[in-house]
Parts: structure tokens; C-alpha cells; sequence
């Protein structure tokens, strides 16, 4: 497509309205209107990355200058491919979290004989089926410590839960004043 100085489309052709877009004529129209509102100076450096419709494209501006007047034109790269491809590979990769039943030491000395390994036992089921929400994996890596791996996109659910196992874990109690608590750290 060709620009004015004004951002106005001077020309354009038949894949720019098939693909961009999407309407019959387009002459005179604002080029913001399929830059993602990036006015000509945003698209200057090397290219931008603005969406359409559903389509994805990275736009490259080159200037060309006559004796009075600049006009410029605007290649669009159609790369919604690439872009969701490149988005699924950081949603699904692989985040780390470790809790740590903080206070199982406490517990145990106030606990009856075995309770203890009941109270155990109900943390880590809770943990399992927090893990098992987000089609992770719990591994018990010690006496009070787990593993949990899962997918980027899952911990950003949980983030925004604010970790809402940490109540779960809480339910669980000796008694009516001591109750179960963990701790989680992500990376």
C-alpha cells in the first residue's frame, strides 16, 4: 500500500483489500485504521508488529521521496503462522513450583500418635489435586517438600487465583486453633 505524508492511502492493491484489509476501497482512509493505530513514525524502526482482523503481520515502511512531497510504502508481512506458533511455545513451556508445608514440625509434636501421616496425607492430596487442575505433576521430594511442574500458562492462572490451594491447605487442622499452612515458590 502507498501513504501520503498525512497517513491517507494513496494506493493500494487486490491482496492488500483480500488480506489487510478486508473491504472494498480503501483510498483516502486513514492507514491507521490497519497499523493497530501505529501512526508512520512508529513504523519507521525496522518494522512493527500490528494485527488485523485475526491476522498478525509485522509492517515495513519505506519512504520515497520525490521533489516535493514524500510518500511511503507500507509492506505487510503476513505472520500469524509464526506469531502463534512462537506464543504457544512460551505458554507451554515447562515452570517449576516448590511448596513447603511450613510448619509439619509444629504439628507433629502437638498431633496424637499417627496422626501426624493423616494430616500429611491431606496436604498432599490437596497439592495433587491443585497439580491435577492444570494437568501437572506432583513429586514429594522430601518429608515436607514438593515438586510441582506445569506449563507457563497454568502458573499464570494460579498467579492470578493467588494461589488459591494455600486456603485448601489451611482447611486442614488439629484441633480448632492449629491449622496446616505451605508455602510456594515459583521459577
Amino acid at each position: 500500500v502507498i501513504v501520503g505524508e498525512r497517513g491517507d492511502i494513496i494506493w493500494y492493491n487486490k491482496l492488500f483489500i483480500s488480506q489487510v484489509a478486508e473491504m472494498e476501497d480503501v483510498a483516502g482512509v486513514d492507514i491507521t485504521e490497519f497499523t493497530s493505530g501505529k501512526v508512520l513514525t512508529e513504523l519507521a524502526a525496522g518494522g512493527a508488529d500490528v494485527a488485523c482482523g485475526d491476522k498478525l503481520f509485522t509492517v515495513y515502511l519505506n519512504p520515497i521521496r520525490g521533489e516535493r512531497t514524500t510518500v511511503y510504502a507500507l509492506y505487510y508481512v503476513d505472520n500469524t503462522y509464526y506469531k502463534n506458533t512462537e506464543e504457544e511455545y512460551k505458554q507451554s513451556r515447562p515452570a517449576v513450583a516448590i511448596a513447603v508445608f511450613d510448619n509439619m514440625e509444629e504439628m507433629a509434636q502437638i498431633a496424637k500418635a499417627g496422626e501426624i501421616s493423616q494430616i500429611s496425607a491431606e496436604v498432599e492430596m490437596k497439592l495433587d489435586r491443585w497439580a491435577a487442575e492444570t494437568s501437572g505433576v506432583l513429586s514429594k521430594i522430601g518429608n515436607d517438600r514438593y515438586l510441582i511442574v506445569l506449563e507457563e500458562r497454568h502458573l499464570q492462572k494460579m498467579v492470578e487465583q493467588k494461589f488459591n490451594v494455600l486456603d485448601a491447605v489451611r482447611t486442614v487442622k488439629i484441633g480448632e486453633r492449629f491449622t496446616a499452612t505451605i508455602s510456594i515458590g515459583v521459577g
